[in-house]
């Protein structure tokens, strides 16, 4: 299989070090939120589904989503610190997540590998971003962006 990957689109300060660890510490106060939004995914989600969350950073929506039901889930992460933490948040956690590092405009993964993609609000993605992701869908129309005040 070829696939394109461009450069990072994002322009601004990398998530990488110390910055990443900030982030996950800050972003831990909005715990509460995550699983709200995990709750939410869910009740769309079907057990036994595939599904990849885009830029998870930490981790924490991914991991509360493993929480809740039989999900097979990856999180795809450009910054490797951010893939470091939520490893070691899943592992804290008990749960099966598979973080991986890698550019989401290149989007390493087989075509229909997965039953939903999702990619918070925050994450800055623009919708001609998830033109690429398309291919990774079983069903295209599964790409579903979670509003959140996160």
């Amino acid at each position: 299989m070829n696939y394109v990957v461009s450069e990072k689109a994002y322009k601004g300060f990398g998530m990488e070090g110390v910055t990443a660890k900030w982030y996950a510490s800050l972003t831990l106060k909005s715990l509460d939120e995550f699983k709200a939004l995990a709750r939410r995914a869910s009740d769309q989600v079907p057990s036994g589904s595939q599904v990849l969350e885009i830029a998870p950073g930490p981790g924490y929506f991914a991991i509360e989503l493993a929480k809740l039901g039989g999900y097979r889930i990856f999180g795809l992460d450009i910054s490797h610190r951010f893939v470091k933490i939520a490893r070691e948040n899943a592992v804290k956690a008990g749960v099966d997540v598979d973080f991986r590092q890698g550019n989401a405009a290149g989007m390493p993964f087989d075509s229909k590998t997965f039953d939903f993609l999702f990619a918070a609000r925050h994450s800055r993605i623009s919708a001609s971003q998830c033109e690429p992701w398309k291919k990774c869908i079983a069903f295209s129309s599964q790409v579903a962006a979670l509003s959140s005040s996160i």
